[in-house]
C-alpha cells in the first residue's frame, strides 16, 4: 500500500506539473553562455544529495569552489537514504518549483514520466560552454546514459566489470588467454562446455557474492538487454531462449549455496578459498591488475571487460546529477560550471582525501582519469592490498598498464543499460525467478508472467 501511494504521489505530481505548464524554460531552447567577467557573483547553487556523500566527497570540492569564485555560495539540501520517501520528496518539490538546481541520481529517475520536462539536457549546456571540449571526454559514457537522445544525468565518472577465470580449473585459463572482453552467454557456453568434459563439474559460481543469486540473478540480469529494452519497449521474455536460458541457469547453479564470505581485496588466503568454489570472479574495473602485478601467482587471471551480445561494454554512470529544468539560465550555467570543476583537471590540486570520487570508477574527464590513476596508485596498494611501501619501478609498471587499459575502455563502445534505476522491473524479475528456482512454476510460466507483467509496466509508464 505504501509504494501504491508513494507510486500515486509522483504521478500526480507529474500530471499537475504538466497541467501548469512544467518550466519556462523549453527543453531545446537554445542556451546562451553569459560572457561576463564574473558571471555567478552572487549567485546560489542548490544540490541534493546525502550526508555521506557530502562528507566523502562534495564538500571540500565546494568549498575550494567558492574560495576560486567569490561571491559564489553553494548550499546542500541532504536527503535521507529511504529512496522511495526521499524520491517522492524530490517530485513534490520539482512540482512546485522548490527543488535544488542540482539532483543526485539516487533520488530521481531518469524513465519516470516526467522526467523529460522536470530535467533540462545537459547537452545544450555543453554546447553553450565555451570550455567544453569533447576530445577531453568520455562521449561514449555521455551517450549510453542518454534517454531519447537527452543527457538528463551528467555522469563525473563511470564504472564497468571484469570477469576474471579461476587458473586451478583444468582448460579454462588457456581457452581464454589473451581475450580481452567477455559476454556473460559465452561464460555459460564455456561452462557447458567444462560440464560436458568433466565428472566432477563445480556449479557455476562467479565469485565474490557468496550465494546463489551470484550465479542466477547475477547471469539473468547481465542478459536482461537480450529480452527486454526499456527505450524502445522491446520485450521477449516468452521466447525460447528465454526459458532455455533459465532452465539452464537454475540447472547449472542449483547446488551453488554458499556462506556468505566478504572477499577482502589481496588476502591470499581469501582467494584460495575462493578458487575452491568460484568458476569465474567479478572485479569492479582493474583492482586485480593492483595485485596481478605484485603477485604472479595470482590465482584468478586474465581480466575480460563484461560487454552485452553487441560487444558494448556494459557502464553504470557514477555521481551522476539531474539539472533542474525550472532553475534559471545563470543558475544552470553554474552547476555546469560547478560539475566541470569536479570532473576535470581544475579538482587535481583538491585535498588528496576528498578527491577519492572515482575509486573502482573511471572519471569521465580523460586527463583526471589518468591523473587519478598515477596520484592515488601508491594511497591504493597500502590501503587496500595492506602492502608495505612500493617500489617507484613496480609503481610505473602498473600506472602504465592501468592508463593503458583505461584509455582502452574509454573508446569502447558503451551501453549503460544495467544502471538504474529500473528498480519495477528488477524486482519483477526477481520475484518471478525465485518462484521458478524454487520449483513454484515451471520455465513456461514464469517467462509468461514476466511478458505480461513487463508489458504492462511499460504501458503504464507511456
Amino acid at each position: 500500500m505504501k509504494k501504491l501511494i508513494r507510486a500515486l504521489v509522483v504521478v500526480f505530481a507529474a500530471l499537475l506539473f504538466a497541467a501548469c505548464g512544467g518550466t519556462d524554460a523549453a527543453p531545446d531552447e537554445p542556451f546562451v553562455w553569459p560572457d561576463s567577467e564574473n558571471p555567478f557573483y552572487g549567485e546560489t547553487l542548490t544540490i541534493a544529495t546525502n550526508r555521506r556523500f557530502f562528507a566523502a566527497h562534495y564538500f571540500t570540492f565546494a568549498q575550494t569552489y567558492m574560495q576560486r569564485n567569490p561571491g559564489v555560495t553553494i548550499e546542500f539540501e541532504f536527503l535521507d537514504d529511504n529512496l522511495d520517501h526521499s524520491r517522492e520528496q524530490m517530485a513534490v518539490q520539482l512540482m512546485a518549483g522548490t527543488a535544488p538546481t542540482l539532483i543526485h541520481r539516487n533520488y530521481a529517475d531518469q524513465f519516470m514520466p516526467m522526467a523529460q520536462t522536470m530535467f533540462a539536457d545537459w547537452n545544450v549546456l555543453m554546447a553553450a560552454h565555451p570550455e567544453f571540449d569533447e576530445a577531453d571526454w568520455v562521449m561514449n559514457v555521455f551517450s549510453a546514459s542518454e534517454v531519447d537522445g537527452r543527457l538528463l544525468a551528467f555522469p563525473l565518472a563511470f564504472g564497468y566489470l571484469y570477469v576474471v577465470a579461476n587458473s586451478t580449473v583444468p582448460g579454462l585459463a588457456d581457452a581464454l588467454h589473451g581475450r580481452q572482453t567477455i559476454y556473460v552467454g559465452d561464460i555459460m557456453e564455456i561452462y557447458g562446455q567444462y560440464r560436458d568434459t568433466t565428472d566432477e563439474a563445480r556449479p557455476l559460481y562467479i565469485g565474490n557474492f557468496r550465494n546463489w543469486h551470484t550465479g542466477n540473478l547475477w547471469a539473468l540480469m547481465m542478459m536482461e538487454d537480450d529480452f527486454f529494452d526499456f527505450k524502445t519497449g522491446f520485450v521477449n521474455f516468452s521466447g525460447p531462449e528465454f526459458i532455455e536460458t533459465i532452465s539452464r541457469i537454475r540447472d547449472w547453479t542449483r547446488n551453488a549455496e554458499y556462506a556468505f564470505m566478504f572477499y577482502e581485496m589481496g588476502n591470499r588466503a581469501n582467494e584460495i578459498e575462493l578458487s575452491q568454489t568460484a568458476f569465474f570472479r567479478v572485479i569492479t574495473n582493474d583492482h586485480l591488475e593492483y595485485l596481478g602485478v605484485l603477485d604472479e601467482e595470482t590465482i584468478f587471471v586474465n581480466p575480460m571487460r563484461l560487454t552485452n551480445r553487441q560487444g558494448e561494454l556494459f557502464v553504470h554512470p557514477g555521481h551522476s546529477f539531474f539539472l533542474n529544468a525550472g532553475a534559471t539560465h545563470i543558475e544552470q550555467a553554474l552547476a555546469l560550471d560547478f560539475i566541470m570543476f569536479m570532473a576535470g583537471h581544475n579538482s587535481l590540486d583538491v585535498a588528496e582525501n576528498q578527491t577519492r570520487l572515482f575509486i573502482g570508477e573511471q572519471s569521465t574527464h580523460r586527463e583526471l582519469n589518468s591523473n587519478e590513476i598515477i596520484r592515488g596508485l601508491p594511497i591504493y596498494l597500502m590501503t587496500w592490498y595492506n602492502r608495505g611501501p612500493i617500489s617507484q619501478t613496480t609503481i610505473t609498471h602498473i600506472t602504465e598498464r592501468l592508463t593503458a587499459r583505461a584509455q582502452s575502455a574509454a573508446d569502447m563502445p558503451m551501453a549503460a543499460s544495467w544502471f538504474g534505476p529500473r528498480q519495477i522491473q528488477v524486482m519483477i524479475i526477481i520475484e518471478v525467478y525465485s518462484q521458478f528456482h524454487d520449483g513454484l512454476i515451471t520455465a513456461e510460466a514464469a517467462a509468461n508472467d514476466l511478458q505480461n507483467r513487463i508489458t504492462l509496466m511499460l504501458m503504464e509508464m507511456d
